[in-house]
């Protein structure tokens, strides 16, 4: 019952938790939960217990077992993978996972749905980051195009100015070559 493969945490560093650990950091969950007033698990203790770190076990706490994810769904189909799931929680803020639990525990939430909670949090969180990257790179591509766009407005400008000194400097040889051939009419004309 030692055996590895219980549940294996990312992000950093990577653990490995023996299927006994995680049994252990569940009831010890499930202890704290009921013996708490407000329903909140005190994750100092847990990882006192189960000799893990606090953000360990709030991940490790996460991950549901073929039992729960059958027990979850109500027989229903189930197209998500514990993979899925690991992926979220191992990239997600532990501190966000114990708030996400907790509160849900402080609202009456059964173990089992406060792991769905904390994993909705962390869904969460990681969207908010993802949304974050995703708005400062639109942001500085605007900013590049504007860039662009600018510098193009002023290379147009900058044409546009060098053929207006074209035209002028053509419209003063005109000026230039419309009076000369007044003088030579006149000259014609007065018979010089």
């Amino acid at each position: 019952n030692n055996k590895k493969g219980g549940v294996k945490i990312g992000g950093g560093d990577e653990f490995d938790l023996p299927t006994a650990q995680v049994e252990a950091l569940t009831a010890s969950v499930e202890k704290h939960v009921r013996n708490s007033r407000d329903g909140s698990i005190n994750w100092k203790i847990v990882s006192s217990e189960v000799g893990l770190s606090e953000d360990v076990c709030a991940k490790a706490f996460l991950h549901f077992s073929d039992e729960e994810v059958k027990k979850a769904m109500r027989g229903k189909p189930v197209y998500t993978t514990n993979d899925l799931v690991e992926g979220i929680i191992n990239s997600v803020d532990a501190d966000v996972v114990k708030a996400a639990v907790n509160a849900a525990l402080g609202a009456g939430a059964d173990v089992a749905n406060a792991k769905a909670a904390g994993i909705v949090g962390g869904v969460v969180e990681r969207a908010n980051r993802l949304m974050k990257e995703e708005t400062d790179t639109c942001n500085s591509l605007v900013a590049e195009i504007g860039r662009l766009k600018g510098e193009i407005m002023v290379a147009r400008v900058k044409r546009i100015r060098d053929v207006e000194d074209l035209l002028e400097a053509e419209r003063e040889e005109l000026e230039e070559e419309r009076k000369t051939q007044y003088f030579r009419r006149a000259k014609f004309w007065l018979g010089e």
